[in-house]
């Protein structure tokens, strides 16, 4: 049974967390949502809970990510080295998840054999009182089945576990609907694994050069097309095989769900304001080719 906590982000009920972290704590699964998307959290320190986390998600056993609440909580479970550490200085708590080296109380099953540890600390109570609250790093995966776009809507987790994980904290959609850029600063230069939601010309400004590795996890195989003037149904249209015309592309992750199966994405952009148009375009070079 799930049991789903509904939970305001700006002032979250202290006993909610408390009794959600404490199930973290033992090992349970929780989905919790930060500012970029909802997390699959559990003790990342509970062996057994991670296998359970990996089973739920149908996920192949790669690295996991791990909340923090402070930077007291970075030192007992890894060694960032001084790039990591300016990053943390200056984008702690924020949407970037920070690639350092892991000391031995993580278990291997979390960095899937290796010696690195990705780390977050959202910028949103929620989960960073939940890592406070239960006193342990906890698994920041994103909360969705393996290969689904990540859930930025309580109405996402709930469609794939609901009945399947022990808890869900409802607190609306997530304000930044992307997930976190991933730095990986084992390296020289640092790697970019991931862009996301923080800017890489702002990561620039903090450590200089970077490589960029994007996997572009979330690439449609869709053929993508914006419309910013014309009649949008005469363009879409003109391709053949599964067309899906989107009017609202605030959520491109909601975008993602609806259209997971089209062979052509038709945006509709023409009565879009300049700067939502700089938006829209600035998320798909993230996720589009």
């Amino acid at each position: 049974m799930t049991k789903v906590y509904k939970i305001d982000p700006k002032n979250p009920d202290e006993s909610v967390l408390r009794e959600v972290a404490e199930m973290i704590k033992e090992g349970k699964l929780v989905a919790y949502p930060t500012e970029t998307v909802y997390g699959l959290g559990t003790n990342a320190l509970d062996e057994n809970a991670v296998k359970r986390l990996f089973e739920v998600k149908g996920r192949p056993k790669k690295p996991v990510s791990v909340v923090v609440s402070d930077l007291d909580h970075v030192e007992r479970i890894a060694e960032p080295n001084e790039t990591a550490l300016k990053l943390m200085e200056k984008f702690f708590p924020g949407p970037i998840t920070v690639i350092v080296k892991k000391k031995k109380v993580i278990p291997p099953i979390v960095t899937a054999g290796t010696d690195k540890i990705g780390i977050r600390m959202p910028d949103y109570k929620i989960p960073l009182k939940l890592a406070e609250f239960s006193g342990v790093p906890v698994t920041s995966t994103s909360a969705n089945v393996s290969g689904k776009p990540s859930p930025t809507k309580p109405e996402h987790v709930i469609e794939d576990f609901m009945g399947k994980i022990d808890a869900i904290l409802d607190a609306g959609e997530t304000p930044l609907k992307i997930e976190s850029t991933v730095i990986d600063t084992t390296t020289e230069p640092p790697k970019v694994l991931r862009v996301g939601a923080l800017p890489l010309d702002e990561i620039k400004k903090v450590v200089g050069d970077l490589e960029v590795l994007d996997y572009r996890a979330y690439k449609p195989k869709a053929k993508v097309v914006a419309v910013f003037k014309g009649d949008v149904e005469e363009v879409a249209s003109r391709f053949e095989g599964k067309v899906c015309v989107v009017r609202e592309v605030d959520d491109l992750m909601d975008v993602l769900r609806r259209c997971k199966d089209c062979d052509v994405i038709v945006f509709e952009c023409a009565d879009l304001s300049e700067a939502v148009r700089a938006r829209i375009m600035s998320i798909a070079d993230v996720i589009y080719d």
